[in-house]
């Protein structure tokens, strides 16, 4: 039964052993049993409860009677409505195995990840709705001719389109991080963290940050990698951005590869004021940014990708006073493998 829910087999045991005691001749316990069929969503407790119902003894017909009316209602059960999402969950619930700590580990991970994802998914799209009819609102207020008279209400105004440009921002780093990958092929990883670097370099640019540069080692060969290379640009990117926002105009950021028979390992490194334990732990977690600007989606949709879209590892090194250290783990496309 490897498409079964996790719940069927073990229903149509019970099930079958209680439909065995319908025809018992104590009223009692045929009236027993029907209310316990109440509780079953499996066709053949539905048929026991309609024999039932024509019982010769009133109790027992009504039990049956109540219970075929409340069955009805049931339409929640993970087992009748085969639910997508809880057959993923119970699959990989599967994989947990008490004597492989990390893989059930990452098991676990992947569970409370998808949960997640499916309610952040959601609560984006319904703020989302929500933030389009303020903004409308705001617009149609700002075109009334007695409100634009009134230059004391200029400074509410701002406020509320800060609040707004905040929200979106918030909106875009939730898609972002509840997004699935929009392709899965074989590609050259090189290319893809070069241009994460002038991404990373550009956006430095463009938001006046100054530091001494970005050294790179090792970034050479045809290792492949299998996945979608934009996510993987984009996770990239965004630890290299955070490298160089913890730096200053003395500090240099440090990018290098390297390879084994299946794993890449690449390394970011700052000469910042580096992190303590809980800080470490803070980055992980949406909405705690570290720095004064920025809503803390950089750490987590990066994760997201390296752990859940690539099946690889990320962790992080720090010393306060002494930098910090980000190591990405990533398998190599089996195929290239030599």
């Amino acid at each position: 039964m490897q498409n079964a829910s996790p719940g069927d087999e073990y229903s149509n045991r019970i099930t079958t052993s209680i439909l065995a005691t319908a025809k018992h001749p104590k009223w009692e316990v045929r009236k027993a049993v029907a209310e316990a069929l109440e509780y079953s969503v499996l066709s053949q407790a539905t048929e026991g409860l309609k024999t039932l119902s024509e019982d010769v003894v009133p109790y027992v017909s009504q039990a049956a009677t109540k219970a075929l009316r409340e069955a009805k209602r049931i339409t929640t059960k993970v087992y009748e409505k085969k639910d997508p999402t809880a057959e993923r969950l119970f699959n990989l619930i599967k994989r947990i195995n008490p004597r492989n700590v990390r893989e059930s580990y990452a098991a676990a991970m992947q569970v409370g990840h998808i949960y997640y994802r499916e309610l952040a998914g959601s609560t984006a799209h319904e703020l989302r709705t929500s933030l389009f009819y303020i903004s409308s609102t705001l617009k149609e207020l700002l075109s009334e001719k007695c409100f634009k008279e009134d230059a004391a209400c200029d400074e509410y105004v701002t406020k509320i389109q800060s609040g707004i440009e905040d929200l979106q921002e918030m909106l875009s780093g939730m898609k972002d991080l509840t997004s699935e990958p929009q392709v899965n092929e074989v590609f050259e990883v090189v290319p893809v963290i070069e241009q994460s670097i002038e991404e990373a370099r550009g956006n430095a640019v463009n938001n006046g940050y100054e530091f001494k540069g970005i050294l790179t080692e090792g970034l050479w060969g045809d290792t492949k990698l299998l996945g979608d290379p934009v996510q993987l640009k984009i996770a990239f990117r965004d630890l290299v951005i955070n490298a160089i926002e913890a730096s200053n105009a003395e500090h240099s950021v440090s990018v290098s590869m390297h390879f084994s028979e299946a794993t890449l390992s690449v390394i970011i490194e700052d000469e910042g004021e580096g992190m303590t334990d809980q800080n470490i732990i803070g980055a992980f977690k949406p909405f705690a940014s570290l720095k004064g600007s920025g809503r803390g989606f950089g750490v987590p949709i990066a994760q997201k990708i390296i752990h859940f879209d690539f099946g690889g590892e990320i962790r992080y090194e720090s010393e306060v006073g002494k930098g910090t250290k980000v190591f990405v783990e990533l398998p190599i496309y089996k195929d290239v493998v030599k």
